[in-house]
């Protein structure tokens, strides 16, 4: 979605700025700049996705070391990750519940 975005914005804002100047080349400027902007958002887009999901995996093999590094930051991801795990809980029990309703009742003998 990010991505998205900011291809939009470069292609609009270029496309705009180059429709002032030289009209005639606004929509090859404005096209070019958004494919531009989108595989730089893209890009910056994947480092912090790396970032952090390298975290998550520091914190899912030694959660002690992210304790001794920064105890406030350990505190903050073990109640994310918490309340995470409860809500992922109910609503498994929820959808559970659900399908158990469907299911025809046999009487036992």
């Amino acid at each position: 979605m990010s991505t998205i975005l900011g291809g939009l914005i470069t292609g609009t804002c270029m496309g705009v700025w180059t429709y002032f100047k030289q009209s005639d080349k606004a929509v090859m400027v404005g096209s070019t700049s958004m494919l531009m902007g989108m595989i730089l958002v893209g890009l910056t887009v994947v480092v912090v996705e790396s970032a952090v999901t390298s975290i998550y995996i520091c914190y899912a093999e030694d959660p002690l070391l992210i304790q001794r590094w920064d105890p406030e930051f350990f505190e903050q991801m073990s109640e994310a990750l918490h309340q995470r795990l409860q809500y992922r809980s109910a609503r498994a029990r929820q959808i559970l519940n659900g399908r158990l309703d469907h299911l025809p009742h046999t009487s036992s003998i």
